[in-house]
């Protein structure tokens, strides 16, 4: 926009790190859905163990 400023140079600056935050914000929601995914596959897992373990303290199984 005004090149060859302090401003321009500023706005280029922001222009540059907007990118690299969407990309880095991406890349955290991308992170934060696979921690989601094992958790819930996590606490799956240990419900059918507890599941499994209530059945076999009863002694159903």
């Amino acid at each position: 926009m005004y090149p060859g400023t302090k401003a321009g140079g500023l706005l280029n600056g922001i222009r540059r790190w907007r990118k690299f935050i969407r990309v880095g914000m991406d890349i955290v929601m991308i992170k934060m859905e696979r921690v989601k995914t094992e958790m819930d596959l996590i606490s799956t897992c240990v419900d059918s163990v507890s599941l499994r373990h209530d059945r076999v303290s009863k002694g159903t199984e």
